[in-house]
């Protein structure tokens, strides 16, 4: 995982979705925290990389399993605006408001 992250540090993103795909292979569990982890580093590597469907889906997929990660819903927010989805992106974002992003100046700014 260290890999990826010092590699999305660089601005490496094919290295970022090779190394996420490569440990997520491996069978990490659902319930396990690294699960979403990975699925919200690969979807932003993926967002980087334009491949915008394949990022919608990583991201989806991390919030299935970890309602509050708060990576996967950002990604997913700028790739939803990519896909000229704007108005999933806005109800999306004042869901977290509501919910958690009171106190979040990330999720405000977002």
């Amino acid at each position: 995982m260290s890999q990826a992250t010092v590699a999305g540090q660089q601005r490496d993103f094919g290295t970022v979705k090779q190394v996420c795909t490569t440990i997520l292979n491996l069978g990490v569990p659902a319930e396990a925290p690294l699960f979403a982890s990975l699925y919200a580093l690969r979807g932003n590597a993926f967002f980087r990389l334009k491949e915008h469907e394949a990022a919608l889906r990583d991201c989806s997929r991390a919030v299935y399993v970890k309602d509050d990660c708060k990576e996967a819903w950002l990604t997913k927010r700028l790739v939803l605006h990519a896909l000229g989805r704007h108005d999933e992106a806005v109800k999306d974002m004042q869901g977290l408001m509501e919910r958690w992003g009171q106190n979040d100046a990330t999720i405000k700014h977002a």
